[in-house]
């Protein structure tokens, strides 16, 4: 960490901000009292007294800080990786592999955006997963509007997609057993039978 972003984290913390607003009511108040000059002695006294405390307290607020503009980072993501879990539950299809599939796909996606909201964290990976499930979908769709068209006005095949329907339930299946996998480890990799277990052996 470079000494900008080290000081950016530092006013942004709940110490910074205190240490900062209490340097200037100090100021504010000397200077109702003692006018210009009494403001500025007391503004450098309490300037001083803030780099002592950012001295010895700085780094721990700093990574404080830090922690929590990750969390609040981990926390945006992951509500637009819901975001793209519900537009993949609104996708309609025909009824069939592909379909339930996406049922689930979409299911997994929503619970590991709420286990990410949750704790504060999340997985790149099945992020990507949950974005690569809705272009997969989109892919599909396309190819279905395309065979449809082809068809209605009996045209050749311009851009054949073979076995179209099993590749993309294959792959859909596939994302799903990622981001399945990435919502267990941010649980704690601890099964719905751990959990209830724990509970029961800690009554």
């Amino acid at each position: 960490m470079n000494p900008q972003e080290f000081f950016r984290s530092y006013a942004r913390s709940a110490l910074g901000i205190a240490s900062l607003s209490v340097s200037l009511l100090v100021a504010l108040f000397a200077y109702n009292q003692f006018g210009m000059a009494g403001a500025a002695v007391a503004l450098v006294l309490s300037m001083g007294v803030s780099v002592a405390i950012l001295s010895v307290f700085g780094g721990r607020a700093v990574v404080a800080e830090r922690e929590r503009s990750s969390i609040d980072a981990n926390r945006r993501a992951a509500a637009a990786v819901r975001e793209r879990a519900l537009l993949l539950a609104s996708v309609r299809l025909p009824d069939g592999a592909i379909a339930k599939e996406r049922d689930y796909a979409a299911m997994a996606s929503k619970r590991y955006a709420d286990a990410c909201i949750a704790a504060g964290t999340r997985d790149p990976r099945a992020d990507d997963a949950v974005e690569e499930c809705v272009n997969l979908l989109e892919l599909y769709k396309r190819e279905l509007d395309d065979a449809s068209m082809e068809k209605r006005f009996d045209r050749p095949d311009d851009d054949p997609f073979p076995d179209a329907a099993r590749r993309v339930a294959e792959a859909l299946r596939e994302k799903a057993g990622i981001i399945d996998a990435a919502r267990m480890a941010v649980e704690g990799g601890l099964t719905g039978n751990d959990r209830m277990s724990i509970g029961e052996e800690l009554k």
